[in-house]
């Protein structure tokens, strides 16, 4: 299977477990048939347009979010969305890279660096967005939602962190 399937089934994979409200727990469901067929870049806009629609019900429900409320918090989480998008768009093509890389004979010591160098900035301008937006949020939500709010974010991402640790496979070492 070449790395743009992986990445289809991982991403079908993962983000069929993440809205899964009620559980919230990793599944091990196949994509389904012919998706190997399915462009990357559709496979990719068509989860994140799902994520944006379930996600919201999610956070709506789960913070139990008043009217007054409501009106300053999503707004702010558009925004935030936004930024947090173009992060999960570097990561995805963090991934395609290793793929590129999984597929030639060799793996230069400066694409290694390169690749690796690439992912920690990726981490950092994620931190960065989540702590420029804390005040917004802060000032929208009261303590126990605000806290809420960022644990749902964290779960969401280590589910799908997760997801993918247990779907890309290890670099392979060549000789």
């Amino acid at each position: 299977m070449t790395w743009k399937n992986w990445l289809i089934v991982v991403l079908l994979s993962l983000f069929s477990c993440l809205f899964n409200v009620g559980a919230w727990a990793a599944s091990k469901e196949s994509p389904p048939a012919g998706d190997e067929e399915m462009n990357i870049n559709d496979a990719v806009e068509m989860i994140r347009t799902i994520y944006q629609a379930e996600y919201k019900d999610l956070l709506q429900s789960e913070l139990n979010l008043t009217e007054e409320e409501s009106k300053s918090f999503w707004p702010a989480y558009n925004r935030y969305h936004s930024e947090m998008y173009e992060v999960n768009s570097w990561l995805l093509g963090l991934i395609e890279q290793l793929g590129i890389l999984e597929e030639q004979k060799t793996t230069g010591k400066q694409d290694a660096v390169s690749l690796i160098r690439q992912s920690f900035d990726m981490e950092k301008k994620a931190l960065e967005i989540k702590e420029n937006n804390l005040d917004t949020f802060s000032g929208i939500l009261p303590p126990d939602k605000l806290i809420r709010f960022y644990q749902m974010e964290n779960k969401a991402n280590a589910l799908v962190r997760v997801r993918l640790a247990e779907a890309i496979p290890l670099k392979s070492l060549k000789k």
